[in-house]
Order: structure tokens, then sequence, then C-alpha cells
């Protein structure tokens, strides 16, 4: 990335007024999915309260997991970086540590929108076929985040360190810029983010058609669609942009502000889209709510 900068730690500049509205941008980024992912996979430990079938709700849950680990790791830091006049304040460790291992819950949270297209694009097309067990999606979540650690583990690997990113504002791994890993780079890109990509469009394309070619009204069918499609349009420019640089071109640093803000949408606007798309997710949002968060005080003595 030519964002990189590898002074330590970077000294406070650039236009104030971008600063504040992508300080307050990321704000609510932060909140939203950090609270609204807890909040989401608390509500899917009650399956009965859906009409969601359970493999698709415990992949939910899992999703909720993978992007509120991605905002930790993504969505806070900048935040943070902000607030300390845009330069890292946690320390060269806790660099490395965001850097190097935010990729797992990415990776995570790709593979799994992948497996939900799947397993609802299966279901859909045989309805009398039993309803997979919830124990092979278990099967399946543990071999996804499992298969998630290999970017992290790669850039370990290869001996990648980590340094400020002065156009997105946080840490990021210098495995972007060892142009003797570039292939190995590639290849993952490939292999974790546009091979998803690519075929979450074509299943939910397919899922979209037979569903308006039979009239079905299928189940959780709404949610799963709008999911699929935020993922869609927020990956896209990132992947534009591996594309290019596999070309051996150069991509524009306001490009690059584009697609490092754009991209962690996804993980943040999944709560609001569950509750929009289903009223299930709206009720049990309520309801978790009422009990966890905002719980009433009890006025006796």
């Amino acid at each position: 990335s030519s964002g990189i900068n590898a002074e330590w730690p970077l000294r406070p500049g650039g236009n104030m007024g971008l600063r504040v509205l992508l300080l307050v941008y990321m704000f609510g980024l932060a909140l939203v999915g950090t609270v609204g992912n807890i909040i989401v996979a608390i509500a899917t430990l009650n399956p009965v309260n859906f009409d969601i079938d359970k493999a698709t709700l415990l992949l939910i849950r899992h999703l909720a997991v993978a992007d509120f680990l991605y905002t930790l790791t993504t969505h806070c830091s900048i935040l943070l970086s902000g607030l300390g006049g845009n330069h890292w304040i946690l320390g060269p460790q806790l660099c490395y540590i965001f850097a190097t291992f935010r990729w797992i819950p990415g990776t995570a949270g790709h593979l799994i929108i992948l497996t939900i297209s799947i397993h609802r694009t299966w279901t859909i097309q045989n309805p009398l076929q039993p309803a997979v067990r919830c124990r092979v999606i278990v099967g399946v979540t543990a071999l996804i985040w499992i298969i998630s650690l290999t970017p992290s583990l790669s850039a370990v690997g290869v001996g990648a360190t980590a340094c400020f990113d002065d156009v997105i504002k946080t840490c990021a791994s210098t495995f972007y810029t060892m142009i003797e890993y570039k292939t190995l780079l590639s290849l993952l890109s490939f292999l974790f983010l546009l091979l998803p990509m690519l075929l979450v469009l074509g299943l939910n394309g397919l899922l979209l058609v037979i569903s308006l070619r039979h009239k079905l009204s299928y189940r959780g069918l709404r949610t799963v669609i709008f999911v699929c499609g935020l993922f869609i349009l927020t990956i896209m420019p990132y992947n534009i942009a591996v594309i290019i640089r596999a070309l051996n071109g150069h991509v524009n640093v306001a490009f690059e502000l584009f697609y490092g803000y754009v991209y962690p949408l996804n993980s943040a606007l999944n709560p609001i889209l569950y509750t929009y798309t289903n009223r299930q997710f709206r009720e049990m949002l309520v309801t978790v709510c009422r009990k966890h968060v905002f719980p009433k005080q009890s006025t006796s003595f």
C-alpha cells in the first residue's frame, strides 16, 4: 500500500475537517459493530423464536462473532488512532497483533457468508430433503476458523512486521509490501477474497432467480440475500485494487482511502440488515436489549 509509512509514530497531519468526519464515521461503525453483533449473537442462542432454520442461525451467530472481532481489530483501532492524534497509541506489540491477526475474523466472515449461500441454495433446491444437522454446521464452522488462520500464519511465516498506515489510520502488515512474496499474497487474496465473492455472487444470483421463477416466499431468504449483497458491494472495491496490483498497476491513494473505509461497512451493517429484513430478529433484539442492555431497575426496597 502506498499509504504505509515506516515512521513510528506517525506525526499528526491532514485536513482537520476530514479527520473529524472520519472519526465520527468510525465511531458509528465501532458502536454498531460491537454492540450490534453482541446482541445478535445472544439473540440467536434461542432458535425457537425464529422462522429461520437452526443451521442458518448457527452460521449467523458465528458471522456475528467474526464481525465483532473484526470491528475490535479494525474500527476500534482506527478510532483510537484518530483520538490519539492520528498515530498509533497502543504500542508496537499490539500494532503487530492487530495488523497480523485481523485477517482471521475477516477471512472467517467471508467463508461463513459463502457457507450460508451454499446452504440456502441447496435447501431451496431440495425442499424435501431433511434439514442439515447442527453438528454438521458446528464441524464446518470449526473448519472455517482453522482455515482462516492461513493468511495470518503466512504473514508470520514470511517474517512480516507491522507499521502505521497513514491512509486508513491503523496498523497494517508489511506483508502487503514484501515484493518477494507478492505471488503468495496474490494467491491468498484470490482464495479468501476474490473467489468467495464470485461464488457468493453466483449462488445468490441463482437463489434469486429460483425464488422469482417459482414465486417462493422462503423463510429467511430475504435476510440471506441482503447480507450477501452487502458483502459483495463492500468487498468489490478491495478486490478491484487487488487485481490492479496483481497486474503491476498503481492504486490511487484516493481509491485506497475509499475502499479502506467502505470495506469495514460489511461487519458493522450486518446487525442492521438482520433487524430490517426479519421480524423475529427485530423482536428478539428488543427483548435482549430490555433484559441485558437496558434492564429495568427494581422499585422495591
